[in-house]
């Protein structure tokens, strides 16, 4: 989907190789003036983007104010258009971001083409692992096109909309055989706050290790909770292999005694 932030990063692109390539001819000939349009293009194309971080960082901060029931209603509302933030947001917060598959499975095949595209960002945003079972999506074809391409995802609706509850076994992570433990040095992402990289972090609640927290044990679904500077989200386990996500990784075991979840231990958004 085309928007205005495509057209500032096109004339930051063609305004940065302009004034580099005229630059780069003044003093160094022709050879300047290739290296010095492709240096331009380079340096526009980035400061073409910041209306874009700027906003997106500011939407992100408007997000996280909101309690679930107000990003659920604004999921629901035709005019959303950012679908996957606010589903980023809601799995960030351990809530159960699979009963809204239907409602992305219906935007990516609305007759207007404009609700596909935030359709698609939700998709591969917050349910990577359905998204690469699509092959060669595109919002711009027929509608029935897009249903016959999505219909994939329908096929198997328990494994899709209900994933089976965690097998037995200890909880590793993402690409290995370490355990999780409570008191763990991690680094974990906020796709919401990309821009803050990966942060420094402990786990604070293991399944199977501490006492069950309804909040992030509950219809054969877990989660691992994290606690950051100044943030605290969750990061779900995978059912079928009871690893954590790639936006979990191990840095260290503990080194001082928290090594138990504490007994008053509330998750955020825990009733």
């Amino acid at each position: 989907m085309f928007t205005i932030f495509h057209v500032f990063i096109l004339v930051g692109l063609a305004a940065g190789a302009a004034a580099g390539g005229i630059l780069g001819a003044k003093y160094f000939g022709w050879p300047g003036r290739i290296l010095g349009a492709l240096l331009g293009a380079w340096a526009g194309g980035i400061v073409g983007n910041i209306p874009y971080l700027i906003t997106l960082k500011w939407m992100a901060r408007e997000i996280v104010k909101k309690s679930n029931d107000e990003l659920r209603a604004e999921l629901h509302d035709s005019k959303c258009l950012t679908p996957n933030l606010l589903l980023l947001e809601l799995d960030r917060r351990g809530e159960d971001i699979r009963r809204e598959l239907p409602l992305v499975l219906e935007m990516l095949t609305a007759e207007d083409t404009s609700r596909r595209g935030p359709g698609w960002a939700a998709l591969t945003s917050a349910f990577p692992e359905l998204a690469r079972r699509v092959k060669n999506y595109c919002v711009n074809d027929s509608v029935e096109v897009c249903r016959q391409k999505i219909e994939v995802l329908r096929q198997k609706p328990d494994a899709s909309a209900n994933p089976p509850a965690s097998s037995p076994g200890p909880i590793t992570y993402r690409g290995s055989t370490m355990e999780v433990q409570v008191g763990d040095h991690v680094e974990f992402k906020l796709w919401l706050f990309f821009w803050q990289g990966w942060q420094k972090g402990r786990v604070e609640y293991v399944p199977g290790i501490s006492p069950k927290n309804s909040a992030l044990e509950r219809d054969g679904m877990r989660w691992v909770g994290i606690s950051g500077e100044g943030v605290r989200t969750a990061v779900l386990v995978d059912a079928a292999t009871n690893q954590t996500r790639h936006t979990l990784r191990f840095i260290s075991r503990s080194t001082d005694d928290f090594k138990e979840t504490p007994k008053n231990y509330r998750f955020e958004d825990e009733e």
